[in-house]
């Protein structure tokens, strides 16, 4: 049997260091949540579910000659500091490993999860979303999605919203009579597939690793976020359950429920098993 061969990945987390008015956000939204889920107000971002975001896309795919690494770049929601301290080590600061230093011990389960993720050999602009959050009661959930066509669908939109300008710009029209053109040509629509392929063959491995390589990550992230401070405060009012939700434990089943329609809202959280204590 031959040994399976993983590839090296590159984690950008660079815009987690930005400052607020220049680092990318990921927008959750705060309407249409599941019955359990409550919003939340953190000083300097607003109000906000209490749900952690993650986002992946895979900026470049390595190849044989001028790439070695598949290069990813990953955003957070809430950009917040207590969720930065647990995942850096630090609020602020380069990710270099120091002898007597902070150890990233959440960084390098993301970069592990992520040559997981590479092991199926997405296409480049391959997308991963994931939002995790524990209920009132202390029950986690998870809904994820992924496409390897979304920037196809948005940059088709961009080229039907503009021919939509340029035809309102033609007011006769769009001809050429031997060197003189009237109005300006159309652009090309791009083609989208009508299936997203590589997700429809590798669903179930992407399942599998978003259980098991990227929850652990995001379970540790809410309860650092929202399990202490302000945050546990006011969750604790609302009838959370946190003392509980310490001494979860995501069990190795698979999800229940996989997100149907896999919509924008987080309307249909999948419920995972809970097994044990810690």
């Amino acid at each position: 049997m031959s040994e399976k061969k993983y590839i090296a990945v590159h984690v950008s987390l660079g815009d987690a260091l930005k400052g607020p008015m220049v680092r990318r956000e990921l927008k959750l939204g705060t309407g249409n949540l599941p019955d359990g889920i409550d919003l939340i107000s953190i000083l300097d971002i607003g109000i906000i579910p209490a749900v952690v975001g993650f986002r992946t896309e895979l900026l470049i795919r390595a190849d044989d000659m001028f790439e070695h690494q598949d290069k990813w770049r990953v955003v957070f929601s809430p950009n917040d500091q207590q969720l930065l301290k647990r995942l850096l080590g630090r609020e602020k600061g380069e990710l270099k490993r120091e002898i007597n230093g902070v150890r990233y011990d959440l960084v390098d389960a993301l970069r592990v999860a992520h040559v997981q993720l590479s092991h199926l050999r997405p296409p480049s602009q391959t997308v991963l979303q994931i939002c995790f959050a524990f209920l009132r009661d202390s029950t986690p959930v998870v809904e994820w999605k992924a496409s390897t066509i979304g920037h196809l669908i948005r940059e088709r939109d961009r080229v039907l919203q503009e021919n939509q300008v340029i035809q309102a710009g033609n007011l006769f029209g769009c001809w050429k009579f031997l060197w003189w053109q009237i109005g300006k040509p159309l652009l090309s629509i791009p083609i989208v597939p009508k299936n997203d392929e590589w997700i429809e063959v590798n669903h179930s491995e992407v399942e599998r690793v978003v259980r098991e390589y990227f929850v652990p990550v995001l379970r540790s992230l809410w309860r650092a976020e929202f399990a202490s401070g302000s945050q546990a405060t006011q969750l604790g009012r609302a009838g959370y359950k946190l003392d509980a939700i310490g001494q979860t434990r995501i069990g190795a089943e698979s999800l229940k429920e996989l997100v149907r329609d896999r919509r924008e809202s987080l309307t249909s959280l999948t419920f995972l098993k809970e097994e044990g204590t810690e």
